[in-house]
């Protein structure tokens, strides 16, 4: 029997993990393309997204203009799917079937 309530995260160290507090406008099935172009794992949270890149240096969202609301390096962890925060779910575009860039 699984346990409810319990969440998992990843501690960043190698990762760059970009947080993007907002989608853009229109639903996710609009976006798909937006979000597959960027080439690497990206991650729906309840409220956002994240996107994830191995590298030596900070790497900011080159594929667009968007800032990322937060970047975890190092020590900074993020939750990772199937974590459930207030009852909304955490999941991987395309089940997280390709790799992590690495820049």
């Amino acid at each position: 029997m699984i346990n409810a309530g319990f969440n998992i995260a990843v501690v960043a160290k190698d990762l760059w993990i970009l947080d993007y507090d907002e989608r853009p406008k229109g639903t996710i099935t609009d976006n798909l393309s937006l979000y597959r172009k960027r080439g690497t794992c990206i991650q729906f949270s309840p409220r956002g997204y994240h996107v994830f890149y191995r590298g030596n240096n900070e790497i900011i969202d080159f594929f667009t203009n968007d800032k990322p609301d937060t970047i975890r390096h190092g020590d900074m962890y993020t939750l990772i799917a199937p974590s459930k925060v207030d009852g909304k779910s955490y999941w991987w575009l395309d089940d997280m079937k390709g790799e992590i860039l690495t820049l």
